[in-house]
């Protein structure tokens, strides 16, 4: 007597990732049913993001998303046991996973200066000395890391390709590993058997992983918004632990680079960045058209009056002011005419074409003042004006008194302002230094434009 489908799937629903995957082999009845994707949703989020599953929406492959987190687990075990022993492997990349699942809670210092951040990530820009978390177990893992690196420093340099330094600095994709930096070429052919960038390459393996399945999430989530920015937070909160954890990783492979190009040229890199990076391609691309029109209706029901509160579209404005904010330009966050890049510059023309496109709802500047950026202010202002053929005043097309108050905190810190308005240097961390203490290297870099 064959049972009905309805209490086969109530069985399926009681097995884990494995069983679901041997039980599909067994027939194609057995296979239909376990390729359920609220089941392998639910998988997934048990062993990669800690958060309920839910069955509303379900349209992606969770399935698909499960195997390739199963392939990445395989790539982390087959990593040479030459810096840690299998079972530190084993015991690090469970680390990891734990980290990205459930991170630790960290709130940005309470700073009287101009180096206090609203957020974690402004925080750690602003102040990059603060790399380090303490944590006993944390150190245990980076003190391996550590004598690993000094005992064997003069064998990874040598082992470490150009290629690879390239690829790891700059973040830069196999398919697009070729590069010109002076006079040398590097190939994407090139490869190492290096177990210092294994385990560099399966690390961003897992947080990429990690990753697509926060996407999915977001574009399956009745409230995106709120979704986003929770995900993101947590997100920010265990890049500060996983920087910590690999920072003797990152400090040798910077010092390689360094030695091999030009010291005073070479911006260093770090987790932190790495994984806002991979956030930012994996996340935040996929998922900004539906974000920002979401943030734009939020504002629209603003404006009618509808919502007296718009928390999760100031939260949305510093999760992306988090992704496009530089060691420099973050200290000018709230100048009028800071230059915009990144993440936020898109949302940033979403929202001044909208104010152009609806000016019949008006102009609403206290409640766009309370939740973006004063440029986009000041540049929504220009678009209302321009779409009802008004003159422009000229003291919006000058600093305010807020700019020059900003400028000057920047001078009382060391940050020169005597170039021209439209040109600044381009500045990066450079190793536990503070900002104050590495002024001298702003002049060497003129391409980057602040406001």
């Amino acid at each position: 007597m064959t049972m009905p489908s309805p209490i086969l799937a109530e069985i399926m629903s009681y097995l884990n990732l494995f069983e679901l995957l041997n039980i599909s082999q067994v027939s194609r009845k057995f296979y239909v049913l376990a390729n359920s994707q609220p089941l392998y949703k639910r998988e997934f989020l048990q062993l990669w993001i800690n958060c309920p599953s839910s069955n509303e929406r379900i349209k992606s492959d969770w399935k698909s998303l499960c195997l390739a987190g199963i392939k990445v687990k395989a790539g982390w075990q087959n990593i040479p046991d030459s810096i840690f022993t299998k079972t530190e492997l084993v015991l690090l990349y469970d680390e990891l996973i734990n980290t990205l699942r459930s991170p630790p809670f960290v709130l940005p210092q309470m700073r009287r200066t101009i180096f206090s951040m609203p957020t974690l990530s402004q925080d750690f820009l602003a102040n990059p000395e603060d790399q380090y978390v303490q944590d006993e177990d944390l150190e245990y893992f980076s003190d391996g890391i550590r004598i690993y690196l000094q005992e064997n420093s003069s064998d990874l340099y040598f082992t470490t390709s150009n290629s690879d330094l390239i690829q790891i600095r700059w973040n830069i994709k196999k398919d697009k590993e070729r590069l010109s930096i002076g006079s040398q070429q590097t190939d994407s052919s090139e490869s190492s058997s290096n177990s210092l960038i294994l385990i560099y390459k399966q690390i961003k393996k897992v947080i990429k992983t990690h990753c697509k399945g926060l996407r999915l999430l977001i574009l399956e989530s009745e409230t995106p918004l709120e979704t986003y920015s929770n995900n993101w937070e947590n997100f920010s909160n265990s890049a500060r632990k996983i920087n910590s954890l690999f920072l003797p990783i990152t400090d040798l492979l910077n010092d390689f680079y360094e030695a091999n190009y030009h010291p005073e040229s070479c911006p260093r890199t770090n987790f932190f960045k790495i994984m806002n990076s991979i956030w930012r391609e994996n996340v935040f691309e996929p998922c900004k058209d539906l974000i920002c029109q979401e943030v734009l209706n939020e504002l629209q029901s603003l404006y009618k009056g509808q919502d007296p509160f718009f928390s999760q579209s100031r939260r949305i404005v510093e999760a992306l002011n988090d992704l496009s904010l530089t060691e420099l330009n973050v200290f000018f966050k709230n100048h009028s005419m800071l230059k915009l890049e990144g993440p936020y510059s898109y949302f940033h023309q979403k929202l001044v074409e909208s104010v152009a496109t609806n000016a019949n709802t008006g102009f609403h500047q206290d409640i766009l003042q309370e939740v973006v950026l004063p440029v986009t202010v000041r540049e929504a202002k220009q678009a209302y004006l321009v779409s009802q053929n008004l003159e422009i005043p000229q003291d919006l097309l000058q600093k305010t008194d807020e700019d020059e108050f900003i400028e000057i905190s920047a001078q009382n810190h060391g940050i020169n302002m005597n170039y021209n308005t439209t040109e600044i240097a381009l500045f990066s961390q450079n190793k536990e230094q503070r900002l104050v203490e590495i002024i001298n290297f702003l002049e060497l870099y003129r391409n980057v434009y602040i406001f």
